[in-house]
């Protein structure tokens, strides 16, 4: 209907010449880009300026209109709506088409803004005949910066936007033929006339607009991304380019690294070869060693599920330094890199799904990699590329040190191996024993130890003899094992014990090559039964013969009966005779390997995707704890979870518990009780009613809150009474005290059964659902109610229990015999779906009383389920396993998620923002669209494949100087070089060739560099 791009000009850039008029005498300032003379300037309450545009014929809306506009706000002096005075609290409106019907104004709608609280509210306000509306969304202060904001009203709806989120939604009802009388305003609310308090035209914006579009239509959400993305001239696609480019000739033996140039957010990226998608290549960059036409692809979006917390959630096994080039592997083929001592990490994508357990490197270029069942990877180029080496064993590869580039050891199966030829081929190290082989270290190319559960033995000769030096400790120590060891040089060397009823011995040391070993004992922290508690040591690392570091789990006995584990951090500082925790976590943490770049400059890594850094502190609000559920309104997120362990009469002081909670989009606050932190009762469930109504339910919890999750009640008398040692798995509440929940003892597979509560009085309804020959923990898994009459029930046996009346009476329907239905998910009392074991999916269409399989293409155990609609559903299980379908059921199609930890639960607070809790912590957030209009791709990368050439000096020069050679070229790995009589040719930089020829009179300066031979 209009569009004002401001450059310079108040016109309407459509065929509809709705032009503005200028009043107050507005400029033209600055754009969100910075140019000039692009976007116009209001001067706010205190010199009011605005524009008008006459009400036409094509201004005439039909049942729905949209507002677009960027705009920059200065919220430190509004108009009060009390007094018409300027403070910092008074009102700033982006539009008008016409006012608030009150005081003379005519009738209308209106987008607002103003500070409230140290926050901005962003307002809708209308007046017609179908009734008054307004509403408020919340949001951080916008600052000295634009941001895009869309309004679109229809009869019934309204939406809010801003930077193409979603922010608020609100049913309305709103008559259009009033608002079609007005004239619209863009910085000032439609006038009062007569003047109130003296003031015509309220609430004038102070700071700046540009690109305001107006629509008689409602905008998607997918066309109100591709305007915040577009330029001036309405083109949306991002610009994207890759390095290097043009053609590209690589050596077979050197890859080529395409790298993107840009710098968006909010893209996806998937790279091309010969016009195909590349499986899994939807990183900035690509590793290239193959002939082919290769393009990066951008579509812009808005968002995808994205992981909340940084960093990762596979398990990580061990980590290495070279200096300040390090490694770090894990599970799924994870392999990250750094070249600035793990102040930055990146990840090389390696195509597999092995698990690495030990990467080694003997320099910046050359290593190795372990993993499972007999995997051996090896890299000559830092870790971008790699070729696998045939290694004669099927279990996993659990340890590998070289000691130079062609002798090396690895340990795998419990067996010991060696190659003295860089890991091409490998032969058997004869074992003294026939027990399995636990660790290995060398301190010299001759000189090392091996252990196994009970003996240390040396080799002086490369490990062609051995011979005893210690054994595991004596009586009165109980199991006793060996660990870990580790030799910094042929003469020092230290091993770690697992033992109990041992006065905290934990480690040995030699310093003269074994010939004498000495006993130390590390303090468990927290024990006060130190023959009670013990240590399982996951690395033993010495960065000098003073200095060293210790990882593992503790277990601390607290109690003559009960202890609580952790994971723990120790180091020496005397050569390991005493050791000090630096860091101590009872909250499932299990630390797995310890590197230094530098003295200062250290990491741990562990399950679960533990990172400790003394150099940077990802995601400190982060648990490693399993969340269970999540669910929270606009303004709070809450998440609950924990790990329970029973004893006889209620909780195990080992038992944990976790709630993360996020407000108003802020960041992640955690609190985790248990484990002698307070008490650990681990929490279930978490649910909201509606924004201020929700319950939360676990061992020994059942709470409600009142004013959206700020403050919680318990139904529950204080402290757990011997007879109320249960754990509530679910609840719904149909009142403010009273409502259903599936409640079951606290022990370890027992079976939840169905209560009704009123307060803390419990009774049991009457629900018979086993069958003959069902197992006694045959149980209730879900419950689900879609108002307060109508309810649902899955059981572990294939039922589902149904309630139309509030509870009062429960009709048992069979879904499937025997099955596990895990969860449930109704949208009417009619429609639902169940989901179980197995990439178990049934719907029902008439209430449960019969059910079809659906297929969703995946195997997994399904744990949450969410339908915002009959047509749109999403379902989560097990290895990060998330299926989406837009059809009801009747096709599913698997989204990424990147992770592989076990999800357990999803809601939506709105129709696009969605929450996915799981296994350690992991949250996953969700607020997409994909916007297929606004798709570019790259330049062709048209890369060839050599085995090289002959490359000839032409003259003398420099030797990444083209001129200087006669090839066409930079002389590549794979090239052989000849420097042609009475050429110098000059070397900046160390290279790598094949080979050099250096003819008669000619001279190859090195400069302090070198030049690296391939044969």
């Amino acid at each position: 209907m209009a569009h004002y791009t401001f450059n310079g000009t108040f016109s309407d850039q459509t065929a509809n010449a709705n032009h503005a008029q200028a009043s107050g005498n507005p400029g033209f300032v600055p754009d969100r880009k910075g140019v000039a003379n692009r976007a116009v300037g209001l001067g706010g309450c205190a010199s009011p300026q605005f524009l008008r545009v006459p009400h036409s014929a094509s201004l005439q809306m039909t049942g729905a209109m949209s507002v677009s506009f960027w705009a920059l706000v200065d919220l430190s002096s509004g108009m009060d709506p009390g007094t018409g005075a300027c403070n910092a609290n008074g009102r700033h409106v982006f539009f008008a088409k016409g006012g608030d019907g009150f005081g003379g104004s005519p009738p209308g709608v209106q987008g607002l803004t103003y500070q409230q609280n140290g926050l901005q509210q962003v307002s809708f306000e209308s007046a017609t005949n179908a009734g008054q509306y307004s509403v408020m969304s919340a949001r951080p202060l916008p600052g000295n910066s634009w941001h895009y904001y869309t309004y679109t009203i229809t009869n019934s709806q309204f939406r809010l936007y801003v930077d193409a989120q979603l922010v608020r939604t609100l049913p309305v009802s709103i008559d259009f033929t009033q608002v079609n009388q007005q004239d619209l305003f863009l910085g000032v609310m439609g006038p009062k006339s007569p003047p109130v308090l003296g003031i015509t035209n309220w609430y004038p914006l102070k700071g700046a607009l540009d690109d305001v579009k107006v629509f008689n239509r409602e905008l998607t959400l997918q066309e109100v991304a591709a305007l915040y993305y577009s330029d001036d001239s309405g083109n949306c696609t991002p610009s994207v380019s890759v390095l290097p480019s043009g053609n590209q000739t690589i050596c077979e033996i050197q890859p080529l690294t395409l790298k993107n140039t840009s710098s968006l957010t909010d893209v996806q990226w998937q790279w091309l070869k010969n016009s195909q998608p590349i499986a899994q290549a939807t990183l900035d960059s690509l590793v290239v060693n193959q002939v082919g036409s290769y393009r990066l692809e951008a579509t812009r979006r808005t968002s995808t599920w994205k992981h909340a917390m940084e960093g990762l959630d596979n398990t990580l096994n061990d980590v290495q330094f070279v200096g300040n080039t390090g490694w770090i592997v894990g599970e799924y083929a994870t392999l990250l890199k750094t070249t600035d001592g793990g102040t930055t990490w990146d990840t090389i994508p390696m195509n597999r799904e092995d698990t690495f357990y030990d990467v080694h490197f003997i320099n910046a270029q050359t290593g190795w990699i372990g993993g499972a069942n007999g995997l051996l990877l090896k890299s000559i180029d830092g870790g971008l590329s790699w070729s696998q080496q045939y290694i004669p064993i099927t279990g996993d590869v659990r340890k590998i040190q070289f000691l130079s580039e062609t002798t090396g050891y690895a340990l795998g199966n419990g067996q010991l191996l060696k190659s003295t030829d860089g890991g091409i081929s490998w032969a058997g190290v004869a074992a003294p024993t026939t027990n399995l082989l636990v660790d290995l270290t060398f301190g010299s190319v001759n000189t090392g130890w091996i252990i196994t559960n009970d003996q240390l033995f040396k080799t002086t000769d490369g490990g062609t003899s051995w011979f005893l030096q210690k054994s595991s400790l004596p009586s009165p120590c109980q199991f006793s094992s060996f660990q870990k060891i580790f030799a910094l040089n042929p003469d020092s060397c230290w091993v770690t014990y697992y033992s109990s009823y041992c006065e905290g011995k934990a480690v040995s040391r030699t310093t003269n090559g074994g010939t004498t070993w000495t006993d130390y004992s590390i303090d468990v922290p927290g024990s006060s039964y130190r023959e009670l508690s013990y240590l399982n040591l996951s690395d033993l690392v010495f960065t000098d013969a003073q200095t060293g570091y210790i990882t593992g789990t503790l277990y601390s006995r607290t109690t003559a009966q009960y202890g609580i584990t952790g994971g723990v951090v120790f180091k020496s500082q005397d050569g390991g005779q005493t050791w000090t925790s630096i860091y101590v976590n009872y909250f499932n943490v299990q630390p797995k390997a310890v590197a230094f770049a530098a003295p200062s400059r250290g990491v741990v890594v562990g399950a679960g995707g533990l990172y400790l850094s003394t150099v940077t502190n990802f995601a400190p609000h982060r648990t490693y704890l399993p969340l269970k559920s999540v669910g929270g309104t606009t303004q709070k997120i809450i998440s609950v979870g924990g790990k329970f362990k029973p004893r006889e009469d209620g909780a195990h002081p080992d038992s944990k518990a976790v709630t993360l909670t996020s407000s108003n989009g802020s960041d992640w606050t955690k609190e985790e009780t248990g484990s002698g932190n307070g008490v650990g009762n681990t929490l279930s469930q978490v649910k909201f009613k509606n924004s201020q109504f929700g319950w939360k339910v676990g061992y020994f919890t059942l709470s409600t809150t009142h004013d959206g999750g700020n403050s919680w009640q318990s139904l529950l008398a204080p402290g757990p009474p011997s007879s109320f040692n249960y754990i509530v798995e679910k609840a719904y509440f149909t009142g403010d005290t009273t409502g259903f929940c599936l409640l079951r003892t606290h022990f370890e597979n027992s079976a939840a059964g169905l209560i009704a509560f009123s307060g803390s009085q419990f009774v049991t309804p009457p629900v018979y659902f086993k069958d003959g020959g069902d197992p006694s923990n045959t149980g209730l898994l879900d419950l689900q109610f879609i108002n307060d009459r109508t309810g649902f029930i899955t059981t572990s046996n294939g039922k589902l229990i149904k309630t139309t009346d509030g509870g009062a009476t429960w009709n048992v329907l069979l879904v499937q015999a025997h099955a596990r239905l895990n969860r449930c998910y109704f949208v009417t009392d009619q429609i639902g779906w169940v989901v179980g074991e197995n990439g178990l999916i049934m719907k029902t269409t008439n209430g449960g009383q019969s059910w079809t399989n659906q297929t969703s293409g995946q195997s997994a155990t399904w744990n949450g389920i969410y339908f915002l609609s009959a047509l749109e559903g999403y379902v989560v299980g097990a290895e990060g396993t998330l299926v989406k379908t837009s059809d009801g059921g009747n096709s599913w199609v698997t989204v990424v998620t990147n992770t592989h930890q076990n999800l357990n639960d999803i809601t939506f607070i709105t129709p696009d923002k969605g929450f996915i809790v799981g296994d350690y912590g992991v949250i996953l957030t969700f607020n997409p669209t994909l916007l297929p209009a606004c798709k570019t791709t790259s330049a062709a990368v048209n890369v060839s494949v050599t085995s090289g050439e002959v490359c000839e000096s032409s003259t003398s020069g420099s030797w990444d100087n083209l001129a200087t050679w006669n090839c066409g070229h930079i002389p590549r790995v794979c090239d052989q070089i000849v420097i042609n009589p009475g050429h110098v040719v000059q070397l900046g930089q160390s290279v790598q060739v094949r080979g050099i020829e250096i003819r008669q009179n000619g001279q190859l300066s090195m400069q302090g560099k070198n030049a690296l031979l391939q044969n």
